[in-house]
């Protein structure tokens, strides 16, 4: 009994010792430079509390630079607005689409009702695209107010127009 009662002495001084060394380690990195604390990365300087009563008066600062900068200058800013482009339009495309009708009843290809691009300007290809939309959207109000006929024989293959024989294009006509 006296040997098993040496042998837990012994094992629970070893596990002071640890305890002490333990101990030691934990004060060791304690007493370490921390990062975020005294020690800062890439640069960061320590920040320093402000008062409440500093934060009340730089708000309060900083709304009556606001306040008063708003009474030398207009109501609004001025916005920004685009240049218009030159582009064709679809009011214009209806009146150019039944003009074409008018001069040919036998009906025409969609692609014949554009209007002429000079090639070489700066932005030739958004006219093209934009006139080509306007007709199609011409075209299809057109037939939509039973004004003219549109045919396509296969999956995008040309338009064909031909104007309705019930609807007179003459020159008395309304568009």
């Amino acid at each position: 009994m006296a040997e098993a009662a040496a042998a837990e002495a012994t094992r629970r001084l070893g596990q002071l010792t640890e305890l002490a060394r333990m101990r030691a380690a934990a004060e060791w990195l304690a007493a370490r430079p921390q990062l975020g604390l005294r020690v800062f990365a890439r640069g960061q300087m320590e920040r320093q509390a402000r008062p409440q009563a500093e934060l009340y008066v730089a708000l309060l600062e900083a709304t009556l630079a606001m306040l008063e900068g708003r009474e030398g200058q207009p109501a609004q800013a001025p916005a920004y607005q685009p240049a218009l482009l030159d582009l064709w339009r679809v009011p214009e495309a209806i009146e150019h689409v039944t003009q074409l009708l008018r001069q040919r009843p036998e009906g025409l290809p969609l692609a014949d009702c554009l209007p002429p691009v000079l090639p070489g300007t700066v932005r030739c290809q958004l006219q093209q695209q934009a006139a080509l939309a306007s007709t199609l959207v011409a075209s299809l109000e057109l037939a939509r107010d039973a004004m003219l006929e549109m045919n396509q024989a296969v999956a995008f293959g040309s338009i064909s127009l031909r104007p309705r024989p019930d609807h007179n294009y003459g020159p008395d006509s309304a568009v």
